[in-house]
């Protein structure tokens, strides 16, 4: 992925996100009464800058509120959801903002299907910046993805 420090460092905080989808989405985020774990979800409220703003493969672009509005009501939704960054890159450093491309790939059960798999994947490029306030030190200001062919 990335051998610099802070290459390592943002390549992990992409994985930690990416992992709390996982067990939202999955619905292993979970009391057994099969509501999300607040815990789980203030970090994700805290990851994502107030302006936070995120363009979804199709060009539609969601607002931090339009994000969290949509996302919430979606735990447990894609049961047995696998998700694997790949190819993350190091594009710029300037002062505590970092630009980032990488690859994630979803796995997940197909919906006409119990026992087939999907799999989808997209290119997406993120803006982090340094903030004492997010979970592991570094906020989401901007998100761009782009559908990949999946072959």
């Amino acid at each position: 992925m990335n051998d610099s420090k802070i290459g390592q460092e943002v390549t992990a905080e992409v994985v930690r996100l990416h992992e709390f989808f996982v067990r939202w989405l999955g619905g292993t985020s979970g009391t057994h009464e099969g509501v999300g774990r607040e815990e789980d979800w203030a970090d994700f409220e805290a990851s994502l800058h107030p302006s936070f703003e995120m363009v979804v493969p199709s060009g539609d672009a969601l607002t931090r509120s339009e994000l969290l509005h949509s996302f919430k009501p979606a735990f447990g939704t894609r049961p047995g959801l696998k998700i694997d960054i790949r190819e993350a890159k190091v594009l710029d450093v300037n002062g505590d903002s970092i630009l980032m491309r990488y690859q994630e790939w979803q796995e997940f059960a197909a919906p006409e299907s119990e026992t087939k798999m999907s799999t989808t994947a997209r290119v997406s490029m993120v803006l982090l910046r340094r903030s004492v306030g997010a979970p592991d030190g570094w906020q989401w200001l901007q998100l761009q993805e782009t559908w990949l062919a999946v072959r």
